[in-house]
């Protein structure tokens, strides 16, 4: 008895080895199918960039000059070994380390290729001599395994044309067809008999066609009348096919409208005619077209206990935080929103500036609560620099320089003549702590325009500080244009928070 027992166990202890050896092999086999596969991925990237590397400097010569001379004395750039270098550069550029391997170790071999075929116009195919005939690690397209077997139905038309070649065009896989959808048997040759139909077939071709979508499963041919059964939301009508129904039917009908429906679908009712929507309040079912009638209330809807039915419910007056700090809440049947406020407002319980809680910086609430801008300007602590005036802007303001002024430095110049781009002569300007009051009054009077920051009249001037400097010269000299104002002129923006 002791004896069989380990004669038993010794079998079994065979059999779980054996076991793990088939699967070993298995194993080390996809192992090696995928790295020859990638070998052959490897190759076919190189051969691929190399060619296009061909395309890319076919216009190109040796960068001198003097080409005729260049090809005379080193020969044509066209097998170049120059050309050859700057292809081989790119051949790998932003590849894997597998391509950089693969063509460190193949140099010599595109070299003799480059010099001793491609160039006499031997062999002209790059992949088929070093992935295919030399390193034999590809295949041609159709054909597979360590042989190059052609596929099923042959190379030219593999699986039918209707299918993959499993391993067409590497040294692995077994030949297998996976047929595309639609497509069945061995040779990928038959129509699959589920949502497809035969539209095509004889002795080499076949093809096969899906059936409308609103058929079921199978079907006689194009279109919803050839359908053999029908898909929910549509039946089938003798002698019309599958009929697409109402929308507040339960899937199934006699016709087309809702009178025709066999059964109502959820939040629908038959009326005694046709199947009718039932209130929007309702989730479920109901009995008429009224809120009263529903068996249940939808979200953002409840049941009163005065019998009104199902009323909605003010999302907004129950939480006044809903929304963010820019927007007010608004209610809506059975839900709500978040309109933005007016761009005034800094928090607002409406749509208007007149719903502001605040005004933002640079608007001010007027006599009838509204939020209006505020004329920066009126005040006398904006743009008092010496040739400045203000400009209002909504919410804001900015600071510009006056006719015949520029600024420079951040303050407003005397603008020569010329507009200012040559170079001031020292010689030609004094300082204007240097100009006595009369003189400097004088010059600005010419101007026709006052100046911020300057009272003139017959007894003072006041002072005005900084390197504000004006030409001795002629003041006809002095002039500025609308559009040099506009660009040069304008010193800051002063504005209120971002809307």
């Amino acid at each position: 008895m002791a004896g069989s027992t380990r004669e038993q166990c010794t079998v079994e202890s065979l059999l779980r080895v054996l076991d793990f050896l088939v699967l070993l092999a298995v194993c080390l086999s996809a192992n090696f199918d995928a790295i020859e596969s990638s070998k052959c991925d490897t190759c076919k990237e190189l051969t691929r960039r190399f060619n296009e590397g061909i395309e890319n400097t076919a216009n190109s010569n040796f960068g001198g000059g003097n080409t005729h001379w260049e090809e005379r004395k080193l020969g044509s750039f066209t097998f170049s070994e120059t050309r050859l270098i700057e292809i081989l550069e790119h051949s790998c550029e932003d590849g894997s380390k597998e391509c950089h391997h693969m063509l460190e170790e193949n140099e010599e071999v595109l070299e003799h290729w480059w010099f001793s075929l491609f160039a006499k116009g031997k062999e002209t195919d790059l992949n088929k001599y070093l992935c295919q005939n030399l390193l034999k690690v590809c295949c041609p397209e159709g054909t597979y395994g360590p042989e190059c077997t052609e596929c099923p139905t042959g190379k030219t038309r593999p699986c039918s044309g209707n299918g993959l070649c499993q391993g067409s065009g590497t040294r692995e896989g077994s030949g297998t067809c996976a047929c595309h959808p639609g497509y069945l048997g061995e040779l990928c040759s038959e129509c699959s008999t589920s949502r497809y139909f035969e539209e095509v077939k004889n002795e080499t071709h076949v093809i096969c066609t899906a059936c409308h979508f609103s058929c079921e499963t199978t079907c006689r041919g194009a279109g919803p009348s050839m359908c053999d059964d029908c898909i929910y939301g549509w039946s089938l009508i003798e002698g019309s096919g599958c009929i697409e129904c109402d929308v507040a039917c339960n899937g199934s009908c006699t016709g087309t409208g809702a009178e025709n429906c066999i059964e109502c679908k959820q939040k629908y009712f038959h009326d005694g005619t046709a199947c009718k929507a039932c209130h929007v309040s309702c989730a479920t079912n109901c009995t008429d077209d009224s809120s009263k009638s529903c068996d249940e209330c939808a979200a953002g809807w409840s049941r009163v206990e005065d019998e009104s039915g199902c009323q909605d419910v003010d999302e907004c007056s129950e939480d006044s935080n809903k929304c963010a700090s820019d927007s007010y809440c608004l209610n809506n049947e059975g839900s709500f929103s978040c309109p933005k406020c007016d761009r005034t407002c800094r928090g607002c319980d409406g749509p208007s500036n007149r719903d502001c809680k605040e005004c933002r910086t640079g608007y001010a609430k007027n006599e009838e609560n509204e939020c209006h801008d505020v004329d920066e300007c009126h005040a006398s602590d904006v743009c008092t620099g010496v040739g400045e005036r203000c400009v209002n802007n909504i919410g804001s303001y900015r600071c510009e320089c006056q006719k015949g002024f520029v600024r420079k430095s951040g303050k407003c110049e005397v603008k020569r003549k010329g507009g200012g781009k040559k170079k001031s002569d020292p010689n030609e300007e004094t300082k204007l702590s240097e100009i006595s009051p009369e003189s400097l009054a004088d010059e600005i009077k010419k101007m026709g325009e006052p100046v911020q920051g300057v009272k003139i009249d017959d007894e003072e001037m006041v002072s005005m500080g900084g390197n504000f400097e004006i030409p001795k010269q002629n003041p006809s000299n002095v002039e500025a244009t609308d559009a040099e104002e506009m660009t040069d002129s304008t010193r800051n923006t002063r504005g209120h928070d971002d809307l």
